[in-house]
């Protein structure tokens, strides 16, 4: 699930429906991106398909991006979700501060 229950428990804290808006749009992203992932890398390449999979990237949507994309896009995917996934816990406060 990645850092879906991390980034609603953050953004919760500050505002609970928030964490809730937070949670759900980690979900739906994902199901669009395993949706989309085929259609972007067919029609626009690589690289829209990996950035619409977020952090998801480096795990549930990785093989479809590996099978959609080709297996060399398959590395650039895990860095960016790696990469990603590490700036939640520095971001997502720091984005809390303007509200």
């Amino acid at each position: 699930v990645g850092w879906y229950s991390l980034s609603a428990t953050i953004i919760s804290a500050a505002d609970a429906q928030l964490g809730v808006v937070a949670f759900l749009s980690n979900i739906l992203r994902e199901i669009i991106a395993i949706v989309l992932v085929p259609l972007l890398s067919k029609t626009l390449g690589p690289w829209p398909a990996i950035s619409t999979a977020g952090a998801t990237a480096m795990d549930t949507v990785l093989p479809v991006i590996a099978h959609s994309a080709g297996s060399e896009s398959a590395a650039v995917a895990f860095i960016s979700g790696v990469l990603l996934s590490l700036s939640v816990p520095l971001v997502v406060p720091v984005l809390l501060g303007f509200l």
